[in-house]
């Protein structure tokens, strides 16, 4: 079976937030204009080296999957509700199975007006 019937190229996009309440506006803005279906937040211990003295700090990664055609839509509405007018955003191009692909990452936006959890209750 040729690969692309079972394999989809997706994209690993991260972003780093000074905070978890900036992580998840972001998330829940993305969510609400239907260009991800899922997303992680995740604290981290940041390390800086500027002018030779290192620091240390708390900051947060948002972490993602979208398609290469919503790339620039993601990265456009992150540095919408960022903080920082220049942050730090990475993507990453890799391979998924494409059922996965197919059917959890979005290829164009569909907003939705409400999110629930599975249990019905809304989650935003």
């Amino acid at each position: 079976m040729p690969v692309e019937k079972i394999a989809k190229i997706i994209v690993l996009f991260f972003a780093i937030t000074q905070s978890q309440s900036e992580a998840e506006l972001i998330v829940k803005h993305l969510m609400r204009e239907g260009l991800i279906q899922k997303a992680l937040v995740a604290p981290s211990t940041a390390f800086m080296n500027t002018n030779n003295k290192i620091s240390r700090g708390k900051e947060y990664i948002l972490f993602t999957m979208v398609s290469e055609q919503m790339l620039v839509s993601v990265m456009e509405a992150v540095k919408a509700k960022h903080s920082d007018p220049d942050p730090c955003m990475l993507a990453i191009p890799v391979i998924a199975n494409d059922s996965y692909a197919s059917n959890y990452i979005p290829t164009h936006a569909s907003a939705s007006a409400i999110l629930e959890y599975d249990n019905g209750d809304a989650l935003f």
